[in-house]
């Protein structure tokens, strides 16, 4: 690809809040400049990479990005945004995580029985599957085990 790969999400609200709404990013990502383009009466916020690889990794990194080549072809989707879901908790005593593992401390609180909203899921020590809570989105310091807890 001479003249580089592109990433590229479509951004309906603003041409320039693509790194401003936000979500973090890599240092890789966080370097470039957007550079808003308009396509078919819709905004896109685009970044260059000189590598494909750099380019692939920060679509994984960021939900919903796309790369594509020099000419505008999709040549890699990244993964699928993480839709959220709910989850019934029948015990009351279960922990809730400042991390996705237990080598992470407790915060001393627990969910009680009831649904909850899961944001984001990790792998981690302890647990086939962690879940952050929605009420702990911001700080990212509230996570679950799933395996005490049934989708619903």
């Amino acid at each position: 690809m001479g003249g580089g790969s592109r990433i590229r999400r479509e951004n309906p609200l603003h041409p320039e809040r693509h790194l401003r709404h936000g979500k973090r990013h890599t240092e890789a990502c966080r370097s470039l400049v957007p550079r808003p383009e308009v396509v078919g009466g819709r905004f896109f916020a685009e970044r260059a990479f000189k590598s494909l690889d750099n380019a692939k990794k920060c679509a994984d990194e960021n939900p919903g990005h796309s790369v594509f080549d020099e000419i505008g072809k999709v040549v890699y989707t990244g993964v699928a945004a993480f839709k959220p879901y709910l989850v019934r908790v029948s015990i009351a005593d279960l922990n809730i995580r400042k991390g996705p593992s237990t080598d992470h401390a407790k915060t001393g609180k627990y969910t009680g029985i009831g649904t909850f909203t899961i944001v984001e899921e990790a792998d981690g020590k302890g647990a086939s599957k962690w879940g952050l809570l929605k009420s702990y989105q911001e700080k990212r310091n509230g996570w679950i085990s799933l395996d005490y807890g049934k989708r619903v």
